[in-house]
């Protein structure tokens, strides 16, 4: 009989909202428009994004120790979310940090998770719940909601939607989801320094954040939307992301508002880049594991909302640069770009610049070789360049140099060339320790084509 009164009061007291404090767990709230709901649809679904991430996004990252990644529905971003979480080593990784920005209730300070676990269609995953009630303890800018209704982790997707993917990639893992609000200069280097001490060999930190939402929708029009815009919403995004490759707070923040950037996610961003300032990452270097935006999806040419894929990882020893796959075709198509420019004089130089990495700003050695198909045989260029002070730079010159070729009569190179032309860039190996000879190294490349598309550069 007691046991009966125990669970009538709870019921009540649920359904008035007060519990929700006590609720042992969250439900799953996201419909299919999301992700597949059905564990075995999701399965397929999952292994479907992994296939692609491997294609698109492969990087020979180690070490993850925090992760940007985009949070719209899996058929939107799911590839490149997954190329980013498939880098975490799940022996390892016993607890992730999930920052999250409120897309339905604006607040200051970092409101905690009130439930004890999520539970998903295909299982439930658990939360640290030490972690939790410590934080909870140490008091502002970290409270917790009592009221459902009120609670901005009730209808969250930014962190519902990383779940399946941290559920395959980090099956071990506890979670810790924080849906952080506006914070001031001294509350944010509070809150970084209270989670410094969980900055532990098996956590890592994963920021769910969009970048630029272009569009009517979103009431942000800062240029007319024609053939051109991709690449200057690009343009925008590159700014945005040149100070977290810096991990300058006081730079992003200047960023965020002199472009009045529609970043979702600024503010969990900027936690991260304060978490940096109190030592996560301090070996750790950025990778650009890919950049993406809604329009590859075909189902609204009005809006444009883009994706970033960023993990920092143990930095690279090696003589050459370590590009990601998608670093590669970046390189591939600026030479195109740069190519097809010099016979339109369409784009400035930002508008030809894909978004630069740290990596593609290392110097280099660099080949740039053309092949085009042609009725009888073959045409072949190769320009090669003593050093440039930074690889993205060495490729523009390299293409600009193909076309000074074509244009003082060393080659009869046409545009009509450029639909259909497979480019090489390679890079010279230096010997290491006095051993070896120097060699030439293949970067990036892409194939001839048996069709022409002039609209694939612009």
């Amino acid at each position: 009989m007691g046991k009966q009164r125990k669970n009538l009061l709870g019921l009540l007291l649920c359904i008035s909202g007060v519990s929700w404090a006590g609720t042992d767990s969250k439900k799953a709230h996201l419909s299919n428009e999301w992700y597949p709901t059905d564990p075995q649809k999701l399965k397929k679904k999952l292994y479907e994004l992994d296939t692609e991430a491997e294609k698109l996004y492969e990087a020979q990252v180690s070490g993850v120790k925090a992760l940007i990644v985009p949070h719209a529905g899996l058929r939107y971003s799911g590839s490149l979310a997954a190329g980013c979480f498939r880098l975490l080593d799940p022996k390892k990784v016993r607890r992730i940090i999930l920052l999250a920005p409120s897309h339905t209730l604006p607040f200051k300070g970092i409101i905690l998770p009130s439930y004890s676990s999520y539970r998903l269609h295909s299982g439930v995953i658990p939360l640290d719940a030490k972690m939790v009630q410590e934080l909870k303890k140490s008091g502002a800018p970290f409270t917790m909601v009592s009221h459902a209704k009120k609670d901005p982790h009730y209808k969250e997707h930014a962190l519902e939607i990383e779940l399946p993917l941290i559920q395959k990639y980090a099956p071990r893992a506890k979670i810790v989801p924080l849906i952080v609000g506006t914070l001031d200069s001294q509350e944010m280097q509070c809150a970084a320094h209270l989670l410094k001490k969980y900055l532990d060999k098996e956590t890592v930190v994963v920021v769910s954040s969009d970048f630029t939402h272009y569009g009517p929708r979103f009431n942000n029009l800062p240029f007319k939307n024609d053939a051109l815009a991709l690449l200057r919403i690009r343009a925008l995004d590159n700014g945005f992301l040149q100070p977290i490759f810096n991990r300058s707070l006081p730079h992003f923040v200047e960023k965020v508002v002199e472009g009045e950037a529609t970043i979702c996610g600024k503010n969990p961003l900027s936690l991260l880049l304060a978490l940096f300032d109190e030592g996560l990452c301090k070996q750790e270097v950025p990778y650009l594991i890919g950049y993406d935006t809604s329009r590859t999806a075909g189902t609204d040419e009005d809006n444009s909302v883009s994706y970033v894929g960023l993990a920092f990882g143990k930095p690279h020893m090696g003589p050459l640069p370590l590009l990601t796959a998608y670093e590669k075709r970046s390189l591939v198509e600026l030479a195109q770009r740069v190519m097809v420019n010099n016979f339109t004089h369409a784009l400035t130089q930002d508008l030809l610049c894909p978004i630069i990495t740290p990596t593609l700003q290392q110097p280099a050695h660099l080949f740039l070789s053309c092949k085009t198909s042609a009725p009888v045989g073959c045409k072949v260029i190769e320009k090669k360049d003593d050093f440039s002070p930074s690889l993205y730079l060495a490729v523009m010159k390299q293409a600009e140099a193909v076309c000074a070729s074509h244009a003082s009569g060393q080659t009869s190179l046409t545009y009509a060339d450029l639909g259909d032309m497979a480019i090489q860039i390679s890079v010279i190996a230096k010997k290491t320790h006095g051993l070896g000879r120097n060699k030439k190294v293949l970067l990036a490349e892409s194939k001839l084509s048996s069709t022409r598309s002039d609209n694939c550069l612009a």
